[in-house]
């Protein structure tokens, strides 16, 4: 069985490489939001590609994220004061 594998990832690498994958980008300054295409992954030996025909993103999560990119600098260190901590005190550690 195992050498079947190894004569049949080749097609079918071959076969997936072709179809493009789609990925939903966004800004982090602006919230500006696109769609963009980008060769499908490589496949690996031991691994496994699953192609899917259908995605969901939650509308909440997108808005959520849409403000956070919008938010100026101090906006976003209020919305996330446990990484301005971990960043400060990584910049401590870093001065002694």
């Amino acid at each position: 069985m195992k050498r079947l594998f190894d004569l049949l990832l080749p097609l079918a690498a071959a076969v997936v490489l072709a179809i493009p994958v789609l990925l939903v980008l966004q800004s982090l300054k602006t919230g500006a939001t696109e769609v963009a295409e980008a060769p499908c992954p490589a496949v690996q030996r031991g691994q496994l590609l699953i192609r899917s025909s259908q995605t969901l993103i939650s509308a909440g999560t997108e808005r959520m994220l849409v403000g956070f990119g919008k938010a100026g600098w101090i906006e976003k260190a209020r919305q996330q004061p446990e990484n301005v901590k971990m960043v400060l005190g990584c910049r401590a550690n870093s001065t002694k």
